[in-house]
């Protein structure tokens, strides 16, 4: 019986929304117990109080190894998919990888390097109209970007305010909005927002807010929260093996 087109890389990518669900639970068990709140603080200046972040329980580092398993099995659902695509041409797969460049002008050297070019034509023209490289397709590059910066250090994650603007609190006066709040990476002690000090909300005031998970400065997709991105990413892979799915409608995938 003929194997499946692309077969192998469907099965890493199911792998990779496994490890993106295992993720899933494990950042709602890490906020589920609230281990970052906003505490206000007493201000830069006397006429200002601040909202600062207090941390009790950092995230653990095992989430970096989760996201590092479903950015590899990603990575990895490309490679094999692109083996596939020259094997359906009848030629060797040997060295072949999924092309990635630096930028337009060095696609086509990186095709070469990375064998494509042993594919059939109408494949190579559709591999073009990816763009996987800086300055075009982004987020397929960032897959490529996340893989080689695992290999190097861990993905560990930021946490990151995510609530709604403004942040709105009882106060003795009533209802009071506060708006001027930063969104960097939030670090226990870290002055996130500031109000004037004669609001009746008390230093050492604690307050629940929403935070999430984020990829951390200098990766790829910095600040953006980890989860989402990893959830989009595997829907980019998705529609990229459907693409060459239906432009090999018909071929027959040798077995590797």
């Amino acid at each position: 019986m003929a194997a499946e087109l692309f077969e192998a890389s469907k099965i890493k990518l199911k792998r990779a929304r496994v490890h993106i669900e295992a993720l899933r639970e494990a950042i709602l068990d890490y906020l589920r117990p609230h281990p970052v709140v906003l505490e206000v603080a007493p201000g830069p200046t006397p006429d200002k109080k601040a909202w600062v972040v207090r941390v009790s329980n950092e995230a653990p580092r095992e989430l970096a190894a989760i996201a590092g398993d479903a950015v590899h099995n990603l990575r990895s659902a490309l490679d094999l998919m692109a083996c596939e695509l020259v094997r359906l041409n009848g030629k060797d797969d040997k060295n072949v990888r999924f092309p990635f460049s630096a930028s337009e002008a060095e696609f086509d050297n990186a095709l070469s390097w990375r064998q494509m070019d042993k594919a059939a034509p109408d494949v190579v023209d559709l591999l073009k109209s990816m763009k996987p490289y800086r300055g075009g397709n982004e987020a397929l590059r960032g897959i490529h970007d996340l893989d080689i910066l695992d290999k190097h250090q861990m993905l560990i994650p930021t946490i990151q305010y995510a609530g709604a603007m403004p942040l709105t609190i009882q106060t003795p006066i009533g209802p009071v909005e506060f708006t001027d709040f930063s969104v960097v990476p939030a670090r226990d002690g870290e002055l996130i927002g500031l109000f004037a000090v004669n609001l009746p909300v008390p230093i050492g005031t604690k307050h629940l807010a929403m935070f999430g998970l984020a990829l951390p400065a200098g990766a790829p997709f910095e600040h953006r929260e980890m989860l989402h991105v990893l959830e989009d990413l595997a829907k980019l892979v998705a529609g990229i093996i459907e693409k060459f799915e239906m432009l090999c409608a018909g071929r027959q995938s040798p077995v590797a």
